[in-house]
């Protein structure tokens, strides 16, 4: 009968690396192999995804004073490592979340202004109130103003959303030559400050609605 001391130098010397084993498992630049497989490409993008939803989440209910890579990582949740290894930098990551909540509000436009008339406007003005009330627009406004251009661009639309929401506008509304959507995006901003500063909700949408019919021919 082979004793336990024995098994136990036969394990030992079977599985513990040696020294010139110890990057077998790696390419020569670094690189866990397997590490460029789809399944791992697949998980890595899930994981990225999770955490600039995580960041999102965050940003919206605590703004960015609540804000940390730290925070985010818990409620990811994973190790913080992984962030800092998948977006490198607390910039790159406000990037990321800004993309988000930029499709995400182009999105809420669209589904609005698929209705006519009235009814968009209606619809409109109910998207652009939730994103007050939720801290969407909070959110918005404190990546606006920090000062890095990637995190800019990244809240800016794309030449294919701007030509989407142009064409919705016209088509939802009737405008003959309306302004650009850039423009309406602004002018619907400006609506949120007003309601994110306390003005008075029914003044605000009554100087909405005065708005739109002034574009109205």
């Amino acid at each position: 009968m082979v004793s336990s001391t024995l098994l136990d130098a036969y394990y030992v010397g079977r599985f513990t690396p040696k020294k010139h084993d110890v990057k077998l498992d790696h390419y020569s630049d670094g690189r866990r192999r397997g590490q460029d497989s789809p399944f791992a490409a697949a998980r890595e993008q899930r994981l990225k995804a999770e955490i600039v939803r995580a960041s999102r989440d965050l940003l919206v209910r605590q703004g960015l004073g609540g804000w940390t890579i730290e925070e985010v990582s818990k409620q990811a949740p994973c190790a913080k490592g992984l962030v800092i290894y998948h977006f490198q930098s607390r910039a790159n990551l406000l990037a990321e979340t800004a993309v988000v909540l930029r499709q995400e509000r182009i999105v809420r436009r669209l589904a609005a202004l698929k209705q006519d008339g009235a009814a968009a406007l209606d619809a409109l003005w109910s998207s652009i109130h939730a994103e007050v009330e939720s801290g969407e627009f909070a959110a918005w406004m404190a990546l606006s103003a920090l000062p890095d251009e990637p995190i800019h661009h990244s809240l800016r639309p794309t030449p294919d959303e701007i030509v989407q929401l142009q064409s919705a506008f016209a088509r939802s509304l009737a405008i003959e030559n309306p302004k650009s959507a850039e423009t309406l995006e602004s002018v619907l901003a400006g609506f949120q400050t007003a309601l994110l500063h306390d003005h008075n909700p029914g003044v605000v949408r009554e100087v909405y609605y005065q708005f739109w019919l002034s574009l109205l021919p």
